[in-house]
């Protein structure tokens, strides 16, 4: 991680949603061209199954959707999740992400 972002360009989850009202020219990671993200993984833990999904599906998919829109593939959004390694599985036949 620290050759992607230093610690100190790592965003929170809320700076993440701040960021998301007006995106910024220049991105905090990877000389501009970055935004790592960290804070998903405590949300989801936080939220029940039910309200985690709401939750992904009102509030952060547009972000990483205006996120889509903004940058044009220009820029790398990036969320940190310390533990995804064995917490995240990827289902190929519906390319579905579970947690």
């Amino acid at each position: 991680m620290v050759t992607f972002a230093t610690p100190a360009e790592v965003a929170s989850i809320r700076s993440f949603f701040a960021f998301a009202r007006s995106w910024p020219e220049d991105l905090p990671s990877n000389n501009g061209r970055a935004l790592v993200v960290a804070g998903l993984e405590g949300c989801l833990d936080a939220l029940s199954a039910d309200d985690a999904t709401t939750w992904i599906e009102q509030d952060l998919k547009p972000g990483i959707l205006g996120f889509q829109d903004e940058y044009q593939g220009d820029a790398a959004l990036v969320f940190w999740l310390p533990s995804g390694r064995t917490r995240l599985r990827y289902a190929l036949a519906g390319a579905d992400y579970f947690w």
